[in-house]
This record gives structure tokens, C-alpha cells and sequence, in this order.
């Protein structure tokens, strides 16, 4: 790419242009949806993690997973671990277990993640502890770097 870029704004567009390229950008009219309603205010468990080892057990469990992409998540051994689990009629089942803290409440059975989803909030996080902090299976789930509460990262877990 040579040469200077020129910038053009209009009242509802705004373009970036050159001889190599031209990019054209357009402001949608209307309302944005309020995204904060969805934001858990209280979580029922939070425990903490490391987001290396977590990120290795949600890839080498989701070979495992079926159709819907869809992991498990238990905490085991009274929060002291995290199980992620997956399995599948086809290829069978694998789980992986990951030291944990438990920080809030006492625990939840198993919830469902699509494992593509949540390596996605997880992957651009420098941190290396991160908190998943959970209401129910059915509503979703705040991940966040461990001691940053500027940036959260909101889940939806699948139902069963």
C-alpha cells in the first residue's frame, strides 16, 4: 500500500481511500438494543481458574462434542477443581479436570457451553487467572479476567 490515505465523511457514511483500496463505512439508523438487561447483576458461584490450562482442557474436550458443540461444565472435589466434560455416541467421551477456586457460593451441578463460544470470550484475555462467575444452567455466564472487573465477557449456556 503507497501513498496517502484520504478521508472523506459524509452525514451518514465515511470512506478511506487510496490507489490500492477504497473502504466505505455507513451509519445504520436506529436504535442500539440494551445490552446491559442481559448483564447477570448478581451470580450465584464464581470460581477462578487458569486461562491456559482451561483453554487446553476446552480444546482437548471438544473433539468429543457432539453436534451442538456443545462441553460440560462441573466444578468437583468442593470447588477445588473445574471437570470440563464432553461426550458423543460417535466418538465417545473425554474429560479434563483444571485446579479451581472457589470464591462465591457452593458450587452447581453441570452446565452446557458451546466450547467455540467460550474460547472466544477466553482466548484475548492476558490475564492468567480469569473468573467464570454462573446464576443457573439456563442464564448466562460472566467471564472476566481475576481482579479486572472492567471487562467482562458474557456466555450463553445451551439447554438440554
Amino acid at each position: 500500500m503507497d501513498g496517502d490515505i484520504e478521508i472523506k465523511i459524509g452525514d451518514n457514511q465515511i470512506s478511506f481511500y487510496n490507489n490500492d483500496f477504497e473502504l466505505v463505512s455507513r451509519l445504520t439508523d436506529g436504535n442500539y438494543p440494551d445490552y446491559t438487561a442481559i448483564i447477570p447483576k448478581n451470580t450465584v458461584t464464581e470460581f477462578s481458574v487458569a486461562r491456559e490450562e482451561f483453554m487446553t482442557g476446552v480444546k482437548l474436550v471438544s473433539n468429543f462434542s457432539g453436534r451442538g458443540s456443545d462441553i460440560k461444565l462441573r466444578l468437583k472435589e468442593g470447588g477445588s477443581a473445574l471437570e470440563i466434560y464432553a461426550a458423543s455416541n460417535a466418538v465417545g467421551e473425554n474429560n479434563y479436570l483444571v485446579p479451581a477456586r472457589l470464591k462465591k457460593g457452593k458450587g452447581f451441578n453441570e452446565t452446557a457451553f458451546n466450547w467455540r463460544y467460550l474460547l472466544e470470550g477466553v482466548r484475548p484475555l492476558s490475564n492468567e487467572q480469569i473468573t467464570i462467575g454462573l446464576v443457573s444452567e439456563t442464564k448466562p455466564a460472566i467471564i472476566r479476567p481475576s481482579g479486572d472487573d472492567s471487562l467482562i465477557y458474557i456466555v450463553m449456556p445451551i439447554s438440554s
